[in-house]
């Protein structure tokens, strides 16, 4: 059996959608935490249980119409047994405990039409008569969704992508490699966007300790304790994000040649460094491996007169494609003496929108979004709120062999 029948179950996934607590164990289907009457008028909890029958992976037509139970057998509001549905006792199971089998077909017909029908209907008989003692019980209550045998990264469903028929699309990034060279202010937020992305792995660099005035530039508030002992910063985010899925690895270390193997293997990278000096050296090694990578950039001056920020922010896309035409918008050499970010400016409005438009410009690079006009570099001006796009110029080698139509090598 697939491990996973209910992703391609319309009537397993409807379960789900309706916030029942689906589990498939052992060729049967269990909706836990349906409430029920005990013979001492009491409100209890108890587990239905169908046999599942499927066609490789997806249901068919349930084989019976009879339903087991694991719990006291329930009983009208009065406490006497719940004779309509009664059956008998259920089938020895090793693995399953249920004590109970009911029976009740439905009207005009020889069975259920599907699993949803079968189960929603037994529920609704069973759940009857403790609504009557509380109305305030149900069995729907949404329950957190774990993988089951699945490699998504996920330690609980990213149920709201498939409801919403995004899964083509969100196939175009399932299980990349992505690497983060700098976790600063925009590097932080960068993580933030792509770790709730369902990429296989998201290796982080940076020899940085994660101090106090890092706190108010990135995602997400700090405790007093993850400050203490100055942690490095990208154990702080690996930490903070384990507890929501797998892959994020951290690397506390500047990124350098005895990373090349490791480069080699991933399919993007963002480069959210804070000198020309520091980026110079890693676009270097990007390109030297043949790593598609995006540069994010910030300027902010102050203007004292006025006693306000001014500024911008940028995002360059650099591909086997384009890469002399990106290095025209990189700043390879320099340092942020005259820029008052490096005096830890808490701008983080600025680092998220950096890392916003650093992200959004991967997904259309690989074909999530759509991407017609393909600008290599796009610039965001504080001032008049304006986005200066440059589009991307391809060699004529390159646009006679198509290689427009997606920046990325294997990109949908």
């Amino acid at each position: 059996m697939s491990p996973r029948p209910t992703s391609r179950s319309r009537d397993l996934k409807r379960l789900i959608d309706d916030g029942y607590d689906v589990e498939i164990r052992d060729g049967h289907l269990l909706i836990h935490g349906v409430p029920y009457v005990t013979s001492t008028m009491e409100v209890a909890l108890g587990t239905l249980v169908s046999t599942l029958d499927l066609a490789g992976d997806v249901t068919v037509t349930p084989g019976t119409h009879v339903a087991m139970w694991i719990g006291e057998h329930p009983c009208h509001a009065d406490g006497t047994v719940l004779h309509e549905i009664a059956h008998a006792p259920a089938p020895a199971s090793a693995s399953l405990q249920m004590q109970w089998s009911f029976s009740s077909k439905p009207v005009g017909s020889s069975g259920y039409a599907n699993y949803h029908e079968k189960m929603t209907t037994y529920i609704a008989m069973i759940s009857a008569p403790a609504l009557a003692v509380y109305p305030t019980v149900t069995a729907r209550t949404y329950p957190v969704q774990r993988p089951v045998g699945d490699p998504a990264p996920f330690l609980f469903e990213d149920t709201s992508s498939a409801r919403a028929g995004l899964g083509a699309v969100t196939d175009k990034i399932r299980g990349m490699k992505i690497a983060i060279v700098g976790l600063g202010g925009t590097g932080s937020w960068v993580l933030d966007l792509v770790a709730r992305c369902p990429v296989g792995e998201i290796h982080l660099f940076d020899d940085d300790r994660f101090l106090q005035h890092n706190t108010f530039r990135s995602p997400g508030p700090t405790s007093v304790e993850e400050l203490t002992g100055g942690p490095f910063k990208v154990d702080i985010y690996a930490k903070r994000w384990a507890v929501m899925r797998t892959g994020v690895i951290a690397h506390p270390e500047r990124l350098g040649p005895q990373h090349t193997k490791l480069l080699a293997q991933m399919d993007f990278v963002f480069v959210c460094v804070d000198t020309g000096a520091s980026r110079r050296g890693v676009v270097e090694l990007l390109e030297r491996v043949g790593c598609d990578f995006i540069d994010t950039g910030m300027g902010l001056l102050l203007d004292e007169d006025r006693a306000q920020v001014l500024g911008q922010v940028r995002t360059t896309l650099s591909t086997a494609t384009t890469r002399e035409q990106a290095r025209q918008h990189l700043p390879l050499t320099g340092s942020l003496a005259d820029d008052i970010y490096d005096q830890n400016i808490q701008t983080s409005e600025m680092n998220a929108l950096n890392a916003v438009e650093a992200v959004t410009r991967w997904k259309k690079a690989v074909g999530f979004y759509t991407d017609l006009e393909c600008e290599g570099s796009a610039t965001y001006v504080i001032d008049g709120n304006h986005i200066v796009n440059t589009p991307v110029r391809l060699t004529d080698a390159a646009a006679d062999a198509g290689e427009g139509e997606s920046l990325l090598d294997g990109a949908a």
